[in-house]
């Protein structure tokens, strides 16, 4: 089975400080066991740029949630202030090692200098 893109664009990347975000996978109202599954998250300067402005495929950048559903981006801080850019286009790839689900999350990450 495969997945259409799904686009999400609400969250921002501040410069120096920790960034981490959850994405919760629901089928038909239920939490995705995710147990097992490969992650790869990518972000570039634009969205035909070859090169990673971050790469992330592991604990602790990557954390599963199991039976809850949950892929956990981290980004260290020293990681978020190395980042020159002022917006990120990224790609959030997920696929099941049992099912073959693909999935793929695609966005705009704005980078702010400014900490709220």
């Amino acid at each position: 089975m495969s997945a259409d893109p799904a686009v999400f664009n609400g969250m921002t990347i501040f410069r120096g400080l920790t960034f981490s975000k959850v994405f919760t996978l629901i089928a038909a109202g239920v939490p995705v066991d995710v147990t097992g599954w490969t992650v790869e998250f990518t972000a570039k300067a634009t969205i035909d740029s070859e090169e990673n402005v971050l790469h992330l495929t592991t604990a602790p950048d990557i954390v599963l949630g199991g039976t809850a559903g949950t892929i956990t981006i981290n980004v260290s801080a020293e990681d978020t202030a190395d980042i020159a850019e002022d917006e990120l286009h990224y790609c959030l790839k997920y696929s099941s090692a049992v099912d073959e689900v693909d999935g793929l999350l695609i966005g705009v990450i704005p980078v702010d200098d400014r900490a709220i």
